[in-house]
């Protein structure tokens, strides 16, 4: 398998494993299990799917037809055990990405992020569906908060949000209906450069009633956002002028709603 002529034509890959013979197949099976992770791994092998979906949906239907009749011979047994298990593995795993793309309208870019558990029991944040704009954040240890009182709640986390990014602390609908937490300063912001423990600042709004946050709760979640840097382009009176001559000029608050 030619490694550069799949990074073009990426599905091609399922159609070569039909044409190795299941003897080759068995001895080269490492070689082909790190070039099909490789590739299928990959950010641009999601772009790849996303974008036939969207420009070849054609191409997309064809290739899923084929797909799902090899994982159909190979769960029956028609190849060797070896072929048949990576059949199986890679491309249910392929069919199912094609799925979620499907339901989501697209894919998204993946950014690394390292993050070190500062607290050994932390849990990873964690998307609750493929299509979540937002990360669950969990509580690292309990926490009680008195009516009123504001406290900040660990996560057991430290982030290294890469630059150009930052981390955007927002509350969970869910625990903003059902319970008198808030997220104090929302949206909070973790900025590239911060290395300490992520903290969630919450508020127990209640006038009368303490409420313990658990371990281990879904206290918030987390978006991350490319950071546009504004540069200053300063300009004269006169150039003002034309630049402030718009339907709404310089009307404050609520000056578009006005009769």
């Amino acid at each position: 398998m030619n490694e550069n002529v799949l990074m073009e034509n990426p599905l091609d890959i399922f159609s070569d494993f039909e044409q190795i013979p299941d003897e080759a197949f068995k001895y080269d099976k490492d070689e082909i299990y790190g070039l099909v992770r490789t590739i299928t791994n990959s950010d641009d092998f999601l772009l790849f799917l996303s974008d036939t979906l969207t420009n070849q949906p054609e191409r997309i239907e064809t290739e899923v037809a084929a797909m799902k009749r090899m994982l159909t011979d190979a769960q029956n047994g028609k190849y060797s055990q070896t072929k048949n298990e990576a059949i199986i593995y890679f491309v249910g795993d392929v069919l199912k990405a094609i799925e979620d793309i499907e339901s989501i309208g697209g894919t998204f870019k993946k950014i690394n992020v390292s993050v070190f558990k500062c607290r050994p029991d932390a849990i990873l944040p964690k998307y609750a569906t493929s299509g979540d704009a937002g990360m669950d954040l969990y509580s690292a240890e309990e926490v009680l908060l008195q009516p009123k009182e504001t406290k900040i709640v660990p996560t057991g986390l430290k982030l290294a949000i890469p630059g150009g990014y930052y981390l955007a602390i927002v509350p969970r609908s869910g625990l903003s209906l059902k319970t008198p937490l808030r997220v104090g300063n929302a949206p909070g912001t973790i900025d590239s450069g911060y290395r300490g423990e992520l903290g969630i600042i919450m508020t127990n709004t209640s006038d009368s009633v303490p409420f313990t946050v658990p371990k281990g709760e879904r206290i918030a979640q987390a978006i991350l956002h490319k950071i546009p840097h504004i540069v200053w382009n300063e300009v004269t009176e006169e150039e003002w002028d034309k630049i402030a001559n718009t339907d709404r000029g310089e009307g404050g608050y609520g000056s578009t709603g006005q009769q």
